[in-house]
């Protein structure tokens, strides 16, 4: 449907040395035809916001993580 393809996203996760050194990256990909664009002058503006929320179930502690993107 329309409102599932607004954006894709995929997670990757990847073991380090140590138990504290793993890393978690998300990736996420919006189509142009979802993005507004707006037209300052002759050249035209965008920028979008993505926020990602992770929690640990077992301890119950969560994480925001806030990216703001302008081309």
């Amino acid at each position: 449907s329309q409102e599932r393809d607004q954006f894709f996203f995929d997670i990757g996760i990847f073991k380090g040395q140590n138990l504290d050194s793993n890393r978690l990256d998300v990736f996420v990909q919006i189509p142009l035809k979802n993005v507004q664009k707006i037209q300052s002058g002759n050249d035209f503006k965008v920028s979008f916001f993505v926020e990602v929320s992770i929690k640990n179930l077992a301890s119950g502690n969560s994480t925001n993580l806030k990216k703001e993107k302008k081309l």
